[in-house]
């Protein structure tokens, strides 16, 4: 019987292990998380976020998974001692703090020749009226010197604001082009190649975790849609209440419900 297993836990940080003081309205207890380039605290954690932030490194070794670059994971207050998955999965980092350049030669063959659609994307968005009129903010994200995705905000955090201007400004020029895609969540939009993604890092890490534990148990924490794709690779899987995932699954069990009642309806009784 095994009494000391190996335990790795891949997970999310913002809006998993803290979130902006928003999204805390109701909660006490709040600890400053991470900050700005200048300083200014924007995000916290809760006691709950606390504890499962304990509770993950007390079951062994804590990689977070994140669409954060390099600069902003830096100002991440929480410490983390082993690798990061940063940038949706376009970053490695090691446990020194250095770039895995073998990972990153490999990403930079997919993304490198997307730097003029990234500009002409960029072109497109700083043109429009609702740009110009500063109602949304949008930039590029680098790790390196190329470009890894673009982000687009509103500046009011009207989310259906920002859905409208998608659809109105961007939709069109995702949907021609078939090795981009969207991630969506509240007051974020990011625009990434397909050739980054979080669960391909998460893969590359888990060969190399395995080929020194065979055994090891994954665990895949996470609040997003576009976490459940590494999160799946892993053993088991933790999703924070009343997340965008948490009410991505229990909108399709629930459908799933519907359907069945339906059916089930349906056929009645045999005359």
């Amino acid at each position: 019987m095994h009494t000391n297993w190996d335990v790795t836990t891949f997970v999310d940080l913002d809006d998993t292990l803290f979130s902006s003081k928003r999204r805390h309205a109701h909660t006490a207890e709040l600890q400053p998380a991470a900050t700005l380039e200048n300083g200014d605290v924007i995000s916290y954690s809760s006691h709950k976020q606390r504890f499962l932030q304990s509770l993950l490194h007390q079951a062994g070794r804590v990689i977070p998974v994140t669409a954060r670059n390099i600069a902003a994971y830096r100002r991440v207050m929480l410490r983390f001692e082993d690798q990061a998955v940063l940038s949706h999965g376009a970053t490695i980092l090691r446990k020194e703090g250095d770039v895995d350049r073998q990972w990153q030669a490999q990403v930079y063959e997919g993304v490198s020749p997307l730097v003029a659609e990234f500009d002409d994307l960029m072109r497109r968005i700083q043109l429009s009226p609702s740009f110009v009129r500063q109602e949304i903010r949008s930039w590029l994200v680098y790790d390196g010197e190329i470009p890894v995705y673009a982000v687009v905000k509103d500046n009011q955090r009207d989310e259906l604001r920002l859905t409208r201007y998608f659809q109105e400004h961007v939709s069109e020029w995702l949907d021609a082009r078939s090795h981009f895609r969207l991630h969506a969540n509240g007051n974020n939009i990011a625009i990434l190649p397909t050739a980054i993604r979080k669960e391909s890092a998460v893969a590359y890490l888990m060969e190399e975790l395995r080929a020194t534990s065979p055994e090891m148990i994954f665990v895949g924490a996470g609040d997003s849609i576009t976490d459940e794709p590494f999160m799946r690779l892993c053993d088991f899987s933790v999703v924070p209440r009343s997340s965008q995932l948490a009410e991505f699954l229990k909108n399709a069990i629930d459908s799933l419900s519907s359907e069945e009642t339906l059916r089930s309806s349906s056929q009645g009784e045999p005359a």
